[in-house]
């Protein structure tokens, strides 16, 4: 990261310390959308995450745990990918992005305005 980011003008240091955490959000987001929805199995009885698929945590009661789940995940990932970006800026491929890249991060966010139907 010190090489890309010391090309072109030097960044000040408050700009590194934006562009680390905001790459720190990307590593994490992972990680826990994973960890809530397994912390969720312990919670939610009836769930059977061998026959359900994660997202259905977000029907019933405690739905509101995996609806902030995909929020919180789909936001850290958009910050990663700032991150990312902000660190690539000026070299090959800095501006240049897969055209999915930026809907699968959205609906991520975007998936806590629907709910699923339990499987019949």
């Amino acid at each position: 990261m010190q090489q890309a980011a010391s090309t072109g003008s030097a960044p000040s240091e408050a700009t590194t310390k934006l562009t680390r955490a905001l790459l720190a959000c990307g590593v994490v987001a992972g990680p826990f959308y994973i960890v809530v929805g397994v912390l969720q199995l312990f919670i939610r009885p009836g769930f059977d995450n061998t026959r359900h698929m994660l997202s259905l945590l977000a029907n019933g009661d405690l739905g509101w745990i995996q609806i902030t789940n995909f929020e919180v995940s789909g936001l850290l990932t958009i910050a990663g990918a700032i991150g990312i970006r902000q660190v690539l800026r000026g070299e090959s491929g800095g501006t240049a992005s897969h055209p999915a890249r930026p809907r699968t991060r959205t609906r991520l966010a975007g998936t806590a305005l629907y709910t699923s139907y339990p499987p019949a």
